[in-house]
């Protein structure tokens, strides 16, 4: 899903992203080799293949992505082998995000303002462990910071379009919050419920918005070609 879209709860939805939260390395896993230069060529065709209109998503892409991820866990760069699951989710991410942008552009959808795409592209340097480790890695792996502001324009895109699709459709009443509650199936057992109130509204809102956005992302990928052709995004 987008992880983007659900850390912005308050004072408003967004696409904090849980577009298919990505999975933590596992030192179990198969590992492909790191590398400090670009990793360039095709991961997935979304829209069809050799057609007018179809997006690619470089393997660069997302390698990056999966890279930044490892940063924002670490607080540092990490340059070592990427688990294929790290990279399968980065690149389902992805996937999920140009599905989205590219319902928003059907529909005619209204572009982000200035200030939004700044306020997008500040939460991805702290995604990333901070600006710093950002920069860094983008030295390393030699790509220019123009990628990261064209991250943000999209990333900002699809987050008001999911909010102008999505936001009303999450709102949680007492009534659902005390059932909730009752029921347990919540990471606050044993508290108070009245101290965590809102804190587990807003952790119901976040669930709710995430079935919704992976619903949305399934329906789209179910009427759009998506070719994938990356070896790491088949399972072993």
């Amino acid at each position: 899903m987008l992880p983007f879209v659900l850390g912005r709860l308050t004072p408003r939805l967004g696409m904090a992203v849980l577009l298919l939260a990505l999975v933590a390395p596992s030192r179990a896993a198969a590992q492909v080799p790191g590398s400090r230069t670009r990793v360039e060529g095709i991961a997935a065709w979304v829209g069809g293949v050799g057609r007018t209109g179809a997006s690619p998503i470089l393997r660069s892409d997302v390698v990056l992505r999966a890279r930044m991820r490892l940063g924002g866990q670490t607080g540092r760069v990490e340059m070592g082998p990427l688990p294929p699951a790290l990279l399968r989710a980065a690149l389902d991410e992805l996937i999920g995000e140009v599905l989205i942008e590219r319902e928003a552009d059907r529909l005619r959808a209204t572009r982000p303002s200035d200030a939004e795409v700044l306020e997008e592209r500040a939460r991805i340097d702290r995604e990333a462990g901070g600006a710093t480790v950002l920069n860094e890695l983008l030295r390393r792996l030699a790509a220019a910071p123009e990628e990261i502001d064209a991250v943000a324009r999209r990333r900002a895109y699809v987050d008001a379009f999911l909010r102008a699709n999505l936001e009303g459709n999450t709102e949680i009443t007492d009534t659902q919050v005390d059932r909730a509650f009752e029921a347990g199936d919540h990471p606050f057992v044993g508290r108070d419920l009245e101290a965590v109130r809102e804190v587990l509204r807003a952790w119901l809102q976040q669930r709710l918005l995430a079935r919704d956005v992976a619903r949305w992302i399934e329906v789209l990928r179910s009427r759009t070609t998506v070719r994938v052709l990356a070896e790491w995004a088949r399972d072993a």
